[in-house]
């Protein structure tokens, strides 16, 4: 398997997770951008769009377990490429959540749970 579809995926999975826990942190009273979760829908939507943008060509811009899974399922992805796939991806999400937590200020993490999409209390 070539190294470029991996660095793909951890690539554009960071991206997406750092955008989406960059804006939920900011939308904290910690920060207060006022972007509220109209701002947030919109980095979410806006970082998908570049990451498959720029990397859709090299591995089909998955950036999410569930999407590698549905590919593998439609017989659209090779079973020697699902574990790779995935272990890129979760690699690009836990790179972009510790970035983040080094990052941000603390009250921001404690406020935003680092962006967690917890149940509402």
């Amino acid at each position: 398997m070539k190294i470029q579809p991996l660095v793909a995926e951890f690539l554009g999975t960071f991206y997406l997770c750092f955008a989406g826990i960059a804006a939920i942190l900011c939308s904290t009273p910690a920060i207060g951008s006022g972007a509220g979760i109209v701002g947030i829908a919109l980095a979410h939507g806006l970082a998908l769009a570049i990451a498959v943008n720029a990397f859709g060509g090299i591995s089909g811009a998955h950036f999410n377990p569930a999407v590698t899974m549905g590919f593998f399922v439609t017989k659209r992805l090779p079973m020697m490429s699902v574990g790779p796939y995935i272990l890129a991806q979760l690699l690009g999400a836990t790179a972009a959540a510790l970035i983040c937590r080094t990052t941000f200020p603390v009250e921001a993490i404690n406020q935003g749970q680092l962006g967690v999409p917890l149940p509402a209390v």
